[in-house]
């Protein structure tokens, strides 16, 4: 009994090559790759196509999803400022739960604002988190304190480079 072959195309046999390590490149790559995500940000009309419209003197609600992998602690502003101006006001937002962000601005006056959301990993807020953490359940150590003061450290270090500059 004689049975049929098919040829493989050249796409089915790309399909079936065996996954290739990751170079050096790829990992250095992936590690430099934002780890933070900021999503479903409102006020914004039609993925912003369009301009959100507001009062001026009425506050502006900007909610925006803001997470990333790990328990690390984030923190996040919204910055708005008034078409033209140079500087940006910066507003702090809260956390509200399941990773959803608040802050509130109010434009003095009519005109056209516009407004972006930073976010980061926030390095002091996490070590203050677990260190309350342990502290509570009575298992702070000194090597845990000793990493706060190092951080505090390096902060320094950078303001006073800051300063001199």
């Amino acid at each position: 009994m004689a049975t049929a072959r098919k040829a493989k195309t050249p796409a089915a046999e790309a399909a079936v090559k065996a996954p290739q390590q990751p170079s050096v490149l790829d990992v250095s790559a992936a590690l430099a790759a934002p780890r933070l995500v900021i999503d479903r940000l409102s006020p914004c009309v039609d993925l912003g196509r369009f301009p959100a419209r507001a009062v001026a003197g009425q506050a502006v609600v900007v909610e925006a999803d803001i997470f990333m992998d790990g328990h690390d602690r984030l923190a996040a502003e919204v910055l708005w400022q008034a078409s033209g101006d140079a500087d940006w006001q910066r507003v702090p937002m809260r956390e509200l739960g399941n990773d959803r962000w608040r802050a509130v601005f109010t434009p003095p006056v009519p005109g056209i604002y516009r407004y972006t959301i930073e976010a980061w990993f926030d390095a002091w807020g996490s070590y203050r988190y677990e260190l309350s953490k342990k502290h509570a359940a009575g298992v702070a150590t000194p090597v845990d304190i000793a990493e706060g003061c190092e951080l505090l450290r390096s902060v320094a270090a950078r303001v006073d480079d800051a300063a001199l500059a």
